[in-house]
Order: structure tokens, then C-alpha cells, then sequence
């Protein structure tokens, strides 16, 4: 179990996310987000995440978690 990468914070400034809305004004163009391109094996795990989680869980904690769920037979979904 190991964190391989991630992604740095996108915010336009300390504590001011970039953010999507339904409401346009309210809303940052989603094509303004980085992107990334990562080479990825069978029986890799990916979390895809937003800050809601991961301002409460470190990387390490969230592996570990899945690493836990997946020897105890879970599966994804």
C-alpha cells in the first residue's frame, strides 16, 4: 500500500478552491483544471477525490483504508 501520486491543491488563492456550480457566476470554467496523465497497471487503485475528504483524511490514511477494505473481499462500487 503506497501513495503514488497526488495531485496538488487547485485553489486561486489560500482557502478560495476552485469550485463548479450550476450557477455560472458562481461557478470556475471546469477546462481551467489541471490535468494529468499517469500510467496505470491492472490492480491499480485510484481515488478520485474532492477536499470535502481529503481535508479529513491524509493520502497514507485513505491507502490504508483501501488496503484494508481490499483484503477484507471488498470491491469497488
Amino acid at each position: 500500500k503506497q501513495v503514488l501520486f497526488k495531485s496538488p491543491s487547485q485553489q486561486h488563492s489560500f482557502n478560495f478552491p476552485y469550485q463548479v456550480s450550476s450557477l455560472p457566476k458562481y461557478s470556475d470554467n471546469p477546462m481551467s483544471a489541471q490535468t494529468f496523465n499517469l500510467e496505470v497497471a491492472p490492480g491499480d487503485t485510484l481515488i478520485l477525490a474532492t477536499d470535502g475528504m481529503l481535508d479529513n483524511l491524509y493520502p497514507e490514511e485513505v491507502a490504508s483504508i483501501v488496503h484494508e477494505a481490499k483484503a477484507n473481499g471488498m470491491k469497488p462500487g
